[in-house]
């Protein structure tokens, strides 16, 4: 994998930055006491996400992230024997990287809900840009040409990185995808992708909600903390 740094925007700083704070007195207490509440928990978490959304460009106009695919692509596609799958956890993601693709000139296809992907698997073969959201599951059709995934929102889960990868290699035996990572600078982002792998699946599965509504206990929500506490006090230091 190519992690491929992006700046945030002033603005996108200043939401990062703004969804932080709330964190600050919650990992204060913790340390005092070694307890965390179940409603501080939630709001915790809250935060993360937020901090996470901002990464990821929700809320912006012209996330710079797109503007760092657009720059991507021309090089990408000088040889005619390459196509360019870029993922998105949100379809309207993908749609707004569509229309900015669009505007620029670029032949491509968006994939969002399964039924779309069905509706347009006839005619997809010949885009060398494929846009796909986490909203559906089908595989891309085969090409016989070489793939260079780039993931927009880089997924901490292995698991669903896998479903990724899965959905452009399709049944064909495991062979490995040059896959560029776009990472925001400086942010919640970058430093869950400094972590070591199990720390950081531990971070980023609380935050994308796959527990649910269950709130961490014991060691688990120790651990979770302690990591926690060290990727904000580290970017508090930027």
């Amino acid at each position: 994998d190519v992690p491929w740094p992006v700046a945030l925007t002033p603005e996108q700083r200043a939401r990062h930055d703004e969804a932080a704070a709330p964190a600050a007195p919650i990992l204060a207490r913790w340390q005092r006491s070694a307890y965390v509440s179940d409603a501080d928990q939630r709001r915790l978490v809250a935060a993360l996400r937020q901090m996470q959304d901002v990464c990821h460009g929700a809320g912006t106009e012209a996330p710079p992230k797109l503007d760092a695919l657009l720059g991507l692509l021309p090089e990408l596609l000088e040889r005619p024997d390459t196509r360019v799958v870029v993922f998105s956890a949100r379809t309207q993601t993908a749609l707004q990287a569509g229309r900015r693709l669009g505007a620029a000139g670029f032949d491509h296809v968006v994939f969002g809900a399964s039924d779309a992907i069905r509706q347009r698997l006839q005619g997809s073969a010949a885009y060398r840009v494929v846009l796909c959201s986490d909203a559906a599951s089908d595989p891309l059709p085969a090409q016989p040409l070489k793939t260079v995934v780039i993931q927009l929102d880089p997924p901490c889960d292995p698991q669903r990185r896998q479903r990724r990868l899965q959905r452009v290699q399709g049944d064909a035996p495991a062979r490995n995808l040059p896959v560029i990572q776009l990472i925001a600078q400086d942010s919640l982002e970058a430093a869950l992708w400094a972590l070591p792998a199990e720390a950081r699946e531990l971070v980023a599965s609380t935050i994308d909600g796959q527990r649910g509504e269950a709130f961490l206990q014991g060691e688990r929500l120790a651990q979770f903390m302690a990591v926690v506490a060290a990727l904000l006090q580290g970017l508090a230091r930027h």
